[in-house]
C-alpha cells in the first residue's frame, strides 16, 4: 500500500512539472521570474522596486516564469 502511494505521489510530481513545462514562459521577465524593472533585487532607484513591491519577483507571473499563473498581488 506504501508503495502504491509512493509511486504514485512521484508520477503526480512528474505530471506537474511537465504540465509546467508546456507553460508558454512569461514575456515580461523572459521566463526566468525575476522583476525585470530590479533584475530580480526588490531595490529601485530609493528603496524597495515600485513594480514588484520590493520582492524581486516577476509581477505578471508571480516569479514562476509561465504566463499560466495570476498575478499573486495588485498595486
Amino acid at each position: 500500500m506504501l508503495k502504491k502511494l509512493m509511486v504514485l505521489i512521484i508520477l503526480v510530481a512528474l505530471a506537474g512539472t511537465a504540465f509546467a513545462q508546456l507553460a508558454p514562459s512569461c514575456s515580461r521577465c523572459s521566463g526566468n521570474g525575476k522583476c525585470w524593472t530590479c533584475s530580480g533585487t526588490g531595490i529601485g532607484s530609493s528603496a524597495s522596486c515600485s513594480m514588484c513591491n520590493g520582492t524581486g519577483t516577476c509581477y505578471y507571473c508571480s516569479g514562476k516564469g509561465t504566463v499560466s499563473v495570476a498575478p499573486a498581488h495588485h498595486h
